[in-house]
């Protein structure tokens, strides 16, 4: 993928939200950016070892936190979010 894909749309605080979330689970790190305003995650390989795999693992990892992230919100009767990446829907 090129360029930003959203995967929660809403406010920036979601996305912050989902940010703190996967840092903190300790499984990948990612870091803030801002585009066009909003904010935004910046995912980016660094090691010339990364295979395919190891990208597809994050990007579940990331699908799925996003899930928990929209849930959350749900429940706290928080408006809701939609979920997508790259065209695909996941919810």
């Amino acid at each position: 993928m090129v360029g930003p894909t959203p995967l929660l749309q809403g406010d920036n605080d979601n996305t912050e939200m989902l940010l703190r979330r996967l840092n903190s689970s300790g499984k990948v790190h990612m870091v803030p950016a801002s585009f066009k305003g909003k904010y935004v995650i910046r995912f980016t390989v660094t090691s010339q070892y990364t295979r395919e795999a190891d990208i597809e693992r994050d990007w579940v990892i990331i699908q799925e936190m996003a899930r928990k992230v929209r849930t959350r919100l749900q429940s706290e009767g928080r408006p809701t979010i939609s979920l997508w990446g790259g065209g695909q829907n996941f919810l």
